[in-house]
């Protein structure tokens, strides 16, 4: 049976900084997604693009995964049953989870982007989003955490 991609549109041209055809995310993505579809397509996209991604199909499943590995950014659904991405990015971050959390949401009303950053989500973007859209925001979480990283290290400048 096809799979059917309704949420993420896939026709795109490449971003000129970060093209999908070259290995330019480096760094353990954890995509969480109760949808199927969505959460393949993603990670196909994410894949694609140079990065190791691994899945999860709700918040407990991603605060499990999160336990058990290391990851460097998280793109976070936040409508899920079990435990939805506004409690589970809550619950990373009382773990002192200082990594980017990317809320992927279809909600796009006014508030929805505040409700998101009031949980903690560092990132904002609504469905459907680009690959080019998707991988630059990932891109630049990625180098933002990197500078605070060395920042506080002492070695940035």
């Amino acid at each position: 049976m096809p799979v059917e991609f309704h949420s993420i549109e896939i026709e795109s041209a490449p971003h000129d900084d970060c093209p999908l055809e070259e290995n330019c995310l480096k760094g353990n993505i954890l995509v969480v997604d109760n949808g199927d579809a969505n959460r393949r397509l993603v990670s196909l996209i994410l894949r694609k693009s140079g990065a190791t991604v691994v899945e999860a199909v709700n918040g407990q499943d991603a605060i499990d995964r999160f336990s058990a590995e290391h990851f460097d950014l998280v793109v976070m659904d936040m409508q899920m049953p079990v435990l939805d991405g506004y409690e589970a990015t809550k619950e990373l971050r009382r773990r002192s989870a200082s990594i980017p959390i990317i809320a992927l949401t279809a909600h796009a009303m006014k508030g929805d982007r505040e409700k998101c950053e009031a949980a903690g989500c560092s990132d904002y973007l609504t469905r459907p989003v680009t690959p080019r859209d998707l991988v630059s925001a990932i891109s630049n979480a990625l180098a933002g955490s990197q500078d605070s990283a060395r920042d506080t290290t002492g070695s940035g400048s």
